[in-house]
C-alpha cells in the first residue's frame, strides 16, 4: 500500500510540473522567466559560468544557537563530553565555507580567499 501511495503522489507532482497546459507549470514558467537556473518549466537547470569574469564577493551569514543551562555551562566549562564545542564550531564553518558548492544546490564552484569566523557565548540570550 505505501508503494502505491509514493507512485500516486510522485505520478501526481510529474503531471503537474511536466504539462504545460496545467496552471501549476504555468506559474513555474513564468517565475522560472526571471531565474537563470530554472528552465521555462520550472525545472532546476545547470547553467554554462566558463566564460563569467572573476569578480570579488563578499558573503555574510549568521546563526543563533540556544542551549539549555547545563549544555551552556559545559560549553563555556569547556566540559561537553565530545570536546571543544566552539573549536568544532569553528572547523564545521570553515569546512561548510569551503564547501558551498557541495552545500548549495547548482552551485558552482567557488575560491575562497578567507574564512572569519566570530563565536560569542551569551549568557543572556
Amino acid at each position: 500500500a505505501g508503494s502505491s501511495t509514493i507512485d500516486s503522489v510522485l505520478q501526481r507532482h510529474a503531471t503537474e510540473v511536466v504539462q504545460p497546459d496545467t496552471p501549476h507549470a504555468e506559474v513555474k514558467a513564468e517565475a522560472s522567466s526571471n531565474l537563470t537556473h530554472v528552465d521555462g518549466l520550472g525545472r532546476a537547470s545547470m547553467v554554462d559560468v566558463a566564460a563569467k569574469a572573476e569578480t570579488k564577493r563578499v558573503a555574510v551569514a549568521s546563526a543563533r544557537v540556544l542551549l539549555g543551562p547545563e549544555a551552556f555551562h559545559q560549553v563555556v566549562t569547556n566540559q561537553a563530553k565530545k570536546g571543544d564545542v566552539l573549536a568544532v564550531a569553528r572547523l564545521a564553518g570553515i569546512m561548510g565555507a569551503k564547501h558551498t558548492s557541495l552545500l548549495i544546490p547548482l552551485c558552482h564552484n567557488i575560491f575562497i580567499s578567507g574564512v572569519k569566523l566570530d563565536l560569542e557565548l551569551d549568557r543572556e540570550a
